[in-house]
């Protein structure tokens, strides 16, 4: 992807002022002293489904709510398509109305991937071109979506760019082709895919964005390639990089390690012991959470770093992953022991892991030790989002909103500080919407 480290111009796209549309079912539930939440569908842009399950960071603490909507257009690129092979438009959605953010252009797709406290979006957007040269033919550029405008941040050279994180600063990061090429592509898939993208035909480089800046090339840990994926308020920015230009015997690409990157310089965290690592969430305390191979690339642990050591979670696992992590320095993700026929749901804390529910995933954790994520039935694999607290065991959360909507929630991936829920859930007819669910004691 990227390469150049000079500032580059960001471009100004204009599009219509995004108009506000009717949602379906503004609030699911209505009162009812059983219920702990008020469940809001988010509805759609006209067509079936919407979601959040893949927007990072879906919300803010103003209770807005970014995502990808349908509209009733079908995808031009199919069967490359963008999403679920219709256009589809990242939203914002709050007090009651879903807002379609738009695209660079006319038939394009788009979607979010962060939102900061002031309602700036950070995501991708087809721009109309397409790209020849590349495995997947639209072209894609990083956007910021502010105050009704997107804003193209460009390349660093190359014919596609993903924004991956916004700050509170307005800071953003990601990574960006280059247009240039390099023996292991696209041997690297496993690498570039990591960065929320498929197979990419240059090389990438992170990067760091900012109105009046420009984009900046972060550079690399001394390979040929890099990858921004989080940023915390203080700047500092978490991704992983290819370490070397020397190749591994066994995956035959070079070994690459998560970094954090500030003030300018970008420092590996380090490894297990394996040849491939990866973040999962940078906290105010320049913290670190993610997972990285052990020696041999057979098994894959999760990992908490801290000011220069990283530690594995649980040394005694098959599999573990770091999902998320909060300013207290707690983890939750999911892990699998020896012996053991499920997986399960953990939480971390000062070395201490507890199990929060057998076949289940932790997908998020706020600062009052509240968590979401998914569950599985351990027989027949149906997947219900559950919420879990201190003192308390794992309930899933269908059960902690008022009976008769019609509505199955199968994951939740995200909790704000203020106990606001984004979560996925089917329709009786099948479709797919996003969710928001607001403690009934907070709702107004």
């Amino acid at each position: 992807m990227p390469n150049s480290s000079a500032p580059y111009l960001a471009l100004l796209a204009a599009v219509a002022v995004a108009a506000p549309l009717v949602t379906q079912a503004q609030t699911a539930t209505q009162s009812g002293e059983e219920s702990r939440y008020i469940l809001k569908d988010l509805g759609t842009a006209g067509g079936p489904n919407s979601y959040v399950q893949d927007t990072p960071r879906p919300e803010n603490s103003r209770r807005v709510v970014v995502g990808i909507a349908d509209t009733s257009a079908s995808d031009p690129f199919a069967p490359f398509c963008f999403y679920d092979c219709f256009v589809v438009h990242a939203f914002q959605w709050q007090d009651g109305a879903l807002t379609d953010l738009g695209a660079l252009a006319p038939g394009a797709s788009s979607a979010p991937n962060a939102i900061n406290a002031s309602g700036v979006v950070a995501g991708l957007s087809e721009t109309g071109a397409t790209d020849t040269t590349a495995p997947f033919p639209p072209e894609s550029h990083a956007v910021v979506w502010k105050d009704g405008q997107i804003i193209d941040l460009g390349t660093l050279g190359g014919t596609f760019s993903y924004a991956a994180d916004i700050n509170d600063r307005g800071q953003v990061v990601g990574f960006a082709l280059n247009g240039r090429s390099d023996a292991f592509i696209p041997r690297d898939n496993a690498f570039s895919s990591e960065c929320g993208a498929g197979p990419m035909g240059s090389e990438m480089r992170a990067f760091i964005w900012q109105r009046g800046h420009g984009m900046r090339s972060l550079g690399t840990l001394g390979g040929p390639e890099s990858c921004a994926r989080y940023i915390n308020q203080q700047g500092q920015v978490a991704g992983f990089s290819f370490t070397s230009y020397k190749p591994n015997a066994g995956s035959g690409i070079p070994t690459f390690e998560p970094f954090i990157w500030t003030n300018g310089r970008m420092t590996s965290l380090g490894s297990l012991g394996g040849t491939q690592g990866f973040p999962n969430g940078i906290n105010s305390q320049g913290q670190v959470a993610g997972y990285s191979n052990l020696a041999g690339d057979e098994i894959t642990h999760a990992y908490f770093w801290d000011h220069g050591q990283m530690i594995d979670l649980l040394p005694g696992s098959d599999f573990a992953v770091a999902n998320s992590l909060n300013d207290q320095g707690e983890v939750v993700g999911v892990a699998h022991n020896p012996g053991k026929r499920n997986g399960f749901a953990y939480l971390w804390r000062d070395g201490v892991v507890t199990h929060l529910k057998k076949c289940s995933e932790a997908r998020s954790i706020n600062s009052i030790t509240q968590v979401v994520g998914q569950a599985f039935n351990c027989v027949t694999g149906a997947s219900h989002a559950f919420f879990w607290e201190r003192g308390g065991t794992a309930v899933d959360l269908n059960k902690l909103i008022a009976p008769g909507s019609g509505v199955t929630l199968t994951t939740a991936t995200n909790i704000t500080d203020s106990g606001d829920i984004a979560a996925q859930g089917r329709l009786a007819n099948g479709e797919e919407h996003a969710f928001l669910l607001v403690p009934r004691k907070s709702e107004k």
